[in-house]
């Protein structure tokens, strides 16, 4: 008789993953352009509320069976007493790139529930070529009374599939009305057309996103129970673990994981029909694994960037208009 599924288990050792799940998905949405072959070039108009990045080194491992939208910085060199990264070491997680992130309104407008929502404030997660190009726009744009392009309006567009999916070109528009926050100093909307409304009905000017909360660094145990990999001197891991990974992606048709080199099979021995012996693993030299490489483009989705909706499922918000949790309903 054929054994049942297996699910569940006793206890409260799942409650800390199960936690952490549900705040990734109650996640701020990162604004992107989705752009379609043979279609008009995707394009926005945002303001900037920040213009400073807030850069680390990031990852994007799947988590619980989604593939995209799961962010993690990178461990190196971060935790006091472990400068290593877990995620660097597996080799079935993409590369650490660069990113930096900023604050901004997404004037466009899109309906959720039968209600339409405009000038939503999201993230736009940057990588380097998009940085650099946003410095040059700080040159360009800033000037001694308004340094800068906070409070600047710009329509971005993306040209190409390959480009960055938070647009390539940055066309400035406008100048928007921007007044100092009394406690802070820093410039902030004055138009009360761009400021939203909380629970009690007070009326808020926008501010930067709490990136720091948002995306916690979590120790390498931490995530190694998360996303159900191995810590070291665990069973499967390392070698054998990237080994396994690799001859599943070939039986699938697919290329190894960038970074995994597959190792020698001289000193392999066939077993016998009769009486099996272990294969040999003489001349099995461990994978090389490399990290740290910058990697262009994000595969696309909406909602923490998930593949589109298949036909006769609900539509997610338009490319560059995800919902999220930390303000009204839409808001991110």
């Amino acid at each position: 008789m054929s054994e049942g599924p297996v699910f569940g288990s006793t206890g409260y050792g799942g409650v800390s993953d199960a936690q952490r799940q549900t705040e990734l998905s109650r996640r701020p949405g990162r604004f992107f352009l989705k752009y379609v072959e043979k279609q008009p070039a995707p394009e926005a108009e945002i303001i900037f509320i920040t213009d400073q990045p807030f850069a680390f080194w990031e990852h994007q491992p799947p988590v619980g069976g989604q593939q995209w939208g799961n962010f993690f910085p990178c461990n190196q060199g971060i935790w006091p007493g472990d400068p290593s990264c877990i995620m660097c070491r597996t080799r079935s997680i993409p590369d650490r790139y660069y990113i930096g992130l900023y604050t901004i309104i997404d004037c466009s407008e899109f309906s959720y529930e039968g209600t339409i929502y405009k000038n939503k404030r999201r993230i736009l997660a940057a990588k380097l070529d998009t940085i650099k190009l946003l410095q040059k726009k700080i040159e360009t744009y800033g000037t001694p009374e308004r340094p800068g392009i906070v409070g600047k309006r710009f329509l971005v567009s993306r040209t190409s599939a390959k480009s960055a999916r938070v647009g390539n070109v940055f066309d400035y528009r406008r100048d928007e009305a921007v007044e100092r926050d009394p406690q802070t100093g820093l410039f902030q909307l004055s138009d009360r057309q761009y400021w939203w409304e909380d629970r009690e009905g007070n009326h808020h000017a926008p501010t930067p996103f709490e990136y720091a909360k948002i995306y916690q660094a979590l120790p390498n145990a931490e995530l190694a129970s998360l996303l159900q990999i191995p810590m070291p001197g665990q069973p499967n891991q390392g070698d054998v673990f990237d080994r396994q990974i690799a001859q599943q992606q070939q039986q699938q048709g697919q290329p190894p994981q960038q970074g995994y080199q597959q190792p020698p099979q001289q000193g392999y021995q066939q077993p016998p029909q009769q009486g099996y012996q272990q294969p040999s693993q003489q001349g099995y030299q461990q994978p090389q694994h490399v990290t740290g490489q910058v990697v262009d483009g994000v595969p696309p989705g909406a909602q923490h960037q998930q593949q589109p909706p298949q036909q006769g499922q609900q539509q997610s918000p338009p490319a560059g208009q995800q919902g999220g949790s930390n303000d009204p309903v839409g808001y991110a």
